[in-house]
């Protein structure tokens, strides 16, 4: 994920006591971008909430507990049913909507918004964004499933943004 800046605008500061979740990763696979996140915060107190969610049959791939750090639980979720989580600060997604038609993106979306809090959460999306036409499509399609852009953060070397989104 590296180092992108975040939207602006003052939000309350992040729950770390583990009572919700913090980062919930979900379609996240074998939890690279939640291990990543660890790294460049290994000050985070054990149990604040860092979950890795994805199909069971990732979940229970040979090594994949193994593969993550104690700080970090595996959770098995489809991402199409509903949430079971709920107040967590970030949900992010890195690649799973790139190949859904949109109608089916918007039931995944729609699907995430369980686990947020308004103005407390955010929506976190790791994707390519080309300028202009690209952002007003996020812009309707997230609007689609009740969210709505705050922010597209680029970082000058790469060519994914971050695309943050809390409910609308």
């Amino acid at each position: 994920m590296g180092s992108y800046p975040r939207a602006s605008g003052a939000r309350p500061r992040a729950d770390l006591t583990g009572e919700s979740p913090l980062f919930v990763d979900i379609g996240g696979a074998l939890g690279l971008d939640s291990a990543r996140l660890l790294d460049k915060h290994p000050d985070l107190p054990p149990g604040a909430g860092l979950v890795v969610q994805d199909l069971p049959e990732v979940t229970t791939k040979h090594g994949a507990k193994e593969q993550l750090d104690p700080f970090i639980t595996r959770m098995a979720h489809d991402f199409f049913a509903p949430q079971p989580l709920g107040g967590a600060r970030a949900c992010f997604v890195h690649a799973v909507p790139h190949d859904w038609p949109d109608d089916e993106r918007v039931r995944i979306f729609e699907s995430m918004r369980g686990p947020m809090t308004r103005g407390y959460s955010r929506l976190l999306i790791y994707k390519i964004v080309l300028p202009a036409r690209s952002e007003e499509n996020w812009g309707r399609l997230l609007g689609r499933s009740g969210l709505r852009v705050v922010g597209i953060s680029r970082h000058p070397r790469a060519v994914e943004s971050v695309i943050e989104a809390e409910l609308s």
